[in-house]
């Protein structure tokens, strides 16, 4: 198996997560752990496929667990935890300034938090890092308005890309194929969520 096809199917398995997310079945904390672990291996420069194996077995494992476990369903636009305020701040200054270019250290300046305490907070309650979750971001909004049908040149430029070619290579990065295909693969919006955290409505 090649590295683009570990990425797809690391992302495929992202997918059916998100999917089942949506749907109302219940994702646990070691599911959306292992979420996070696979999401990780994928962005990370020199995946190694063992690594990448190991922890899909797990997500799958957690999945199955939690699909037969027959408890309570995590309701549809909850991820199951309450995320501490200056992390809902910060993902909400992330999902409205997703074309900036701001640093992670002026995000958690804004919100009142020190790099190492912000890191923190995305380690414990998120089981990821601030740079993979503004990626997540950026991947659920470029996916949002890829499969509502916007004109991928636009979709780049409004998401701060210099080029389209940028934005297809960052793209094809993150899911594993080029949003083209993905553009011809949609036919309606997706309600699901890359990184697993609702939307805050005013």
């Amino acid at each position: 198996m090649n590295t683009s096809n570990i990425v797809l199917v690391g992302f495929v398995g992202l997918v059916a997560l998100v999917i089942g997310f949506a749907m109302g079945v219940p994702i646990s904390a070691a599911m959306r752990r292992s979420c996070w672990r696979v999401l990780d291996l994928i962005i990370s420069a020199d995946p190694a496929r063992s690594e990448i194996d190991n922890e899909v077995e797990r997500l799958l494992e957690a999945a199955v667990a939690a699909s037969t476990a027959g408890g309570v369903a995590t309701p549809a636009g909850s991820v199951g935890v309450t995320l501490d305020h200056r992390l809902r701040s910060a993902i909400a200054h992330m999902r409205e300034n997703v074309s900036e270019k701001a640093s992670i250290d002026e995000i958690a300046a804004k919100v009142g938090l020190s790099r190492a305490r912000f890191f923190a907070l995305f380690r414990d309650q998120l089981n990821t890092t601030p740079q993979v979750f503004w990626s997540g971001v950026r991947v659920e909004e470029a996916m949002r308005r890829v499969s509502e049908g916007s004109e991928l040149t636009d979709v780049a430029l409004d998401l701060g890309f210099s080029a389209p070619g940028n934005f297809s290579r960052f793209f094809k990065k993150h899911t594993g194929i080029s949003p083209s295909i993905f553009k011809r693969a949609t036919r309606m919006p997706s309600p699901v969520t890359v990184t697993g955290i609702p939307r805050e409505h005013s």
